[in-house]
């Protein structure tokens, strides 16, 4: 392991390297969905689903259209759907145009024309690209395991949208609970750029602050390759692989200074550099009309300490309310094979619930 004091210069402007980052991968135009009907009316908006056999259309000027599937005559996405077809068979893709009408085109695969009135169902497939960008807030109650466990309110600002080069950007922060000293005592923010479909560019830059675990700051910038996948009836998986230089700094500073733990943990830190191999894998899966699950796995060997390691995995389960609220269950369970300073657990939990807001 290499442990270095001067790498706190890195530390410090964690969030100005988000920033940084946030300008880096942003290059993202808006997009929309197309729609025609057999009337000869043309509308540009989001597909939200089809459902029994009627689409369910939004627009920032109709507002929300509804119509049977016999009266589409013409129908473009730019995000894939799962659809079942009226002899229960299901095909997977985005809506294009073809010369002969409408046809579905698989990720890296051929588009074949598809028979609007037979479909029955389209349920949006987690994790596709969204035309345009969304940005969610959500305020939540959050429990988290550490030195001292604690029940905090947290805020959390989640932004999607699409790139130049065909894939995706999101963008993250959560805090909770300002302390005495310059940072709040939780903080996580992370900025990735993932590809659209097949193979692609990943990459991705993180930053957190968990002061209860005695971690004062970890930045790691990631470059790598990711693959999207698809099993079980359509679901997407996301494979990815990169090298991950990260700066870690420990210490129980700001514990003593709240009177969490005894004065005779003052002034104890430590701070590494690493290099990680990072692996992760990511899927999203509707589960009836209003619900959907996404899982998140991350393994993350260090290639400078053989027998270092950091994990993690990240499940949250949303429930749809509205067309801009739902409820939102989130837990993350972490472990650190070497957290650098005593008492730090290695392994840590966080539970949060709340209500998100889509605008």
């Amino acid at each position: 392991m290499l442990h270095s004091r001067q790498l706190i210069l890195f530390a410090r402007p964690a969030l100005r390297c988000v920033a940084l980052g946030v300008l880096c991968l942003w290059a993202g135009h808006a997009q929309a969905d197309f729609l025609r009907l057999s009337s000869g009316e043309t509308f540009t908006g989001t597909l939200v689903q089809v459902k029994q056999g009627l689409l369910k259309f939004k627009t920032s000027l109709a507002g929300q259209v509804m119509a049977p599937m016999n009266t589409v005559d013409a129908l473009e996405s730019d995000r894939p759907f799962v659809l079942t077809l009226q002899d229960s068979s299901s095909r997977y893709g985005r809506f294009v145009a073809l010369d002969a009408g409408t046809g579905l085109q698989p990720d890296g695969g051929e588009a074949a024309p598809v028979n609007l009135a037979d479909v029955v169902e389209a349920l949006e497939v987690p994790g596709g690209n969204a035309p345009g960008w969304k940005a969610e807030a959500s305020l939540n109650a959050q429990g988290r395991t550490g030195i001292k466990d604690s029940l905090e309110p947290s805020v959390r600002l989640d932004l999607r949208g699409p790139d130049n080069g065909g894939g995706a950007i999101n963008l993250n922060m959560e805090v909770d609970r300002a302390d005495a000293g310059q940072f709040p005592a939780y903080f996580r923010a992370g900025a990735e750029r993932v590809p659209g479909e097949g193979t692609g560019l990943y990459l991705s830059l993180d930053s957190e602050r968990v002061t209860n675990r005695a971690l004062e700051w970890r930045t790691g910038l990631t470059l790598g390759v990711g693959r999207w996948m698809h099993a079980w009836n359509g679901t997407p998986w996301l494979l990815t692989v990169g090298l991950q230089p990260t700066y870690e700094r420990w210490g129980l500073d700001d514990l003593v200074a709240a009177e969490e733990v005894p004065d005779t943990w003052a002034d104890r830190a430590e701070s590494t550099g690493r290099l990680n191999l990072l692996f992760g894998a990511r899927f999203g899966v509707q589960v009836g009309e209003k619900t959907e699950i996404g899982q998140r796995f991350t393994l993350a060997p260090d290639l400078l300490a053989p027998g270092d390691w950091r994990a993690s995995s990240e499940t949250e389960l949303a429930r749809t309310l509205s067309d801009n609220l739902r409820l939102r269950l989130h837990l993350l369970l972490e472990y650190t094979s070497d957290p650098l300073v005593a008492p730090a657990d290695p392994w840590s939990a966080s539970l949060g619930a709340g209500v998100a807001f889509e605008f």
